[in-house]
């Protein structure tokens, strides 16, 4: 099994577990923000247990759904039913119906999705290499749109891959990508924008970020890597609209500004050989930021106001199985799992924040 096939197989196990130019070195020159003080001007609303029904011809995984991707009121994830592999899901948050998009598959890695097309990793039928697939909602169609290579991700109608390989899907055509640095990969994508690393050695990543309609291409910071991969993608930097984060390698927790071009650092504690004090599973919407480290906590980039997100149940688990999925934030709404047993539970609630 080659290299790419163990590293999207570690993924999925892991994901049950839980105008002005710009600055030449702008890590290195960043801004250290204030503490952040907690508001009662940022609220969750209170949270709605969502029913799971199945839709006509649908069987429900039995356990959590996995490499989950959240766009507006759906979610997107694979789930696992019988031997023959896994299938990839839409729920429907508003209704809780949720149904089977295409096939079996033999496995499949990370999911993204915009309003009309979910993008995803898939194994090979050879089990040899990896594929990535499109799926268009409104014409129920599949595609495959590339073969030997993965990490993939999409915003609008543009999907991004590989070595920072794009796609206009509702023109069937590719975009040319130029002015790129280094040996570029890892991209993920918000509008025109694209960010991608360069790794500089095996530890250290360069993070650039590319313009897809002006070819601008600048360097905004570092970040640890681990061998030919990333060290870990909880950490991968995260983008929304003219927003990015990331843990650099130096032990801090970045945001660059792309319309200011830049780059502070948030006063959040950041330790990378250990674990539960490393900011993790970091997620972007806009101006708000939400991340693991121990506990869920959710950060207003724009207020500077750090505020906890609550998963906790009334019941009493002692003694119980639990799993838990990361926490997703889509157009303000923060949306996860959990898993008690065997009962699975998925959980939606409104993120307010008061003028």
């Amino acid at each position: 099994m080659n290299t790419r096939l163990n590293v999207l197989i570690a993924g999925l196990l892991s994901a049950f577990l839980v105008g002005c130019a710009p600055a030449a070195n702008a890590a290195r020159t960043a801004v250290v923000s204030p503490l952040p003080t907690p508001s009662s001007d940022i609220q969750i609303e209170s949270t709605t247990d969502i029913a799971l029904t199945a839709a006509k011809g649908t069987q429900l995984p039995s356990g959590l759904f996995f490499r989950v991707a959240q766009s507006g009121l759906k979610l997107y994830g694979a789930g696992a039913v019988n031997p023959n592999g896994v299938a990839l899901y839409q729920v429907d948050l508003k209704t809780g119906s949720a149904r089977q998009i295409g096939t079996w598959r033999k496995g499949i890695g990370s999911i993204h999705a915009s309003e009309r097309y979910v993008v995803w990793e898939q194994t090979s039928d050879s089990q040899e290499y990896t594929e990535i697939h499109v799926y268009d909602l409104q014409q129920d169609r599949e595609m495959v749109l590339a073969i030997h290579t993965a990490w993939v991700d999409i915003s609008g109608d543009t999907v991004v891959w590989g070595d920072v390989q794009a796609y206009n899907l509702a023109l069937g055509k590719p975009i040319e990508v130029k002015n790129l640095h280094g040996r570029p990969s890892y991209p993920t994508i918000s509008d025109q924008w694209v960010i991608y690393l360069d790794p500089v050695t095996s530890y250290v990543a360069d993070i650039y970020a590319h313009n897809l309609s002006t070819s601008e291409d600048f360097k905004i910071g570092t970040m640890p890597m681990l061998g030919d991969r990333i060290g870990t993608v909880d950490w991968y930097p995260v983008i929304s609209g003219k927003n990015i984060v990331w843990v650099s390698e130096d032990n801090q927790l970045h945001q660059y500004d792309l319309n200011s071009r830049t780059d502070r650092v948030l006063p959040v504690s950041v330790s990378l050989e250990d674990s539960l004090n490393t900011p993790r599973f970091l997620a972007l919407d806009g101006d708000t930021l939400v991340y693991e480290q121990g506990t869920w906590v959710g950060y207003d980039l724009a207020r500077n106001v750090a505020f906890p997100i609550s998963r906790t149940s009334s019941q009493d688990n002692r003694g119980k199985r639990t799993m838990s999925t990361p926490v997703l934030i889509s157009n303000g709404r923060l949306v996860w799992q959990t898993q008690i047993d065997e009962t699975v539970n998925l959980y939606m609630a409104d993120l307010i924040k008061n003028p």
